[in-house]
């Protein structure tokens, strides 16, 4: 798995960049923390146990002290992920272990983490998550062994997925509008996820003549998580306007197609 596109959490914001962050300190050396892999998926039944490991690598001059935790994170009804203390019907916070949850790792060296997934009995099947919180730790005036006066540094994290028992088939639904009138000339799709399951979706907007000739053509790829959906816009490019045209957008993967066209 690539260490790019994992979730950083900054100032209590969750926000999309790469596994690693740097932190300049006053009067010290760079605090430097990278974190790998940035999502972990797993597949389980009910009473079934799954493991795995994350790296956490020292990048900088110092030995850095490391806090790993699990969070619980829940979605908006776009499928934007929110901060949350419980993260609904979809938390698997509880059913997941971290193994250490504090160590020392010295500079220019590489520590490992046990991730463990415990899937409780009874459970039904669909797709839960929670969110892996790597902290980096440094003591102020006064720490104690109580952890006072200890702040925190940098903050990575790593999406948690788990498909528990057998994935439902995808069912994705998407309509299209035209933009209001008065407004910049565009197309609107909302796309809705209506069964279980992460879907990772390409949406191919495609801009054709009145023969069917392809005049333009542009593709977004994007995740949608159960029970969300999410709003894709796009604006031809205003060179079309003046010949009559339709636009198509085609959605696929994880399973999915779907097609829709505005004329």
């Amino acid at each position: 798995m690539s260490a790019t596109g994992s979730a950083l959490l900054s100032a209590g914001a969750l926000l999309f960049a790469d596994a690693s962050a740097d932190e300049p300190r006053a009067g010290s050396k760079r605090l430097s923390l990278a974190l790998d892999p940035p999502r972990i998926e797993w597949r389980a039944a009910a009473a079934q146990e799954r493991t795995d490991v994350v790296s956490l690598r020292n990048g900088g001059a110092d030995v850095l002290a490391v806090r790993v935790s699990v969070e619980a994170f829940g979605l908006d009804e776009e499928g934007n992920v929110v901060s949350a203390r419980h993260g609904g019907a979809h938390d698997a916070a509880e059913w997941i272990r971290v193994n250490p949850s504090t160590l020392q790792i010295e500079a220019g060296e590489t520590a490992s983490v046990r991730v463990t997934l415990r899937v409780p009995a009874g459970t039904p099947p669909g797709t839960a998550w929670a969110l892996l919180v790597a902290e980096s730790l440094s003591a102020g005036r006064g720490a104690g062994d109580e952890g006072r006066g200890l702040s925190l540094g940098l903050r990575l994290g790593c999406y948690l997925y788990a498909e528990i028992g057998k994935a439902a088939a995808p069912a994705v639904e998407a309509a299209l509008a035209a933009a209001p009138a008065g407004e910049s000339a565009g197309v609107t799709a909302v796309v809705t996820h209506r069964s279980g399951g992460i879907l990772r979706l390409d949406a191919r907007w495609r801009l054709l003549d009145g023969k069917g000739s392809l005049l333009r053509e542009e593709l977004v790829s994007f995740p949608l998580f159960p029970e969300a959906r999410r709003v894709l816009q796009w604006r031809p490019p205003s060179s079309s306007a003046a010949q009559p045209a339709r636009v198509e957008l085609r959605i696929e993967g994880s399973g999915v197609k779907v097609s829709q066209t505005l004329e």
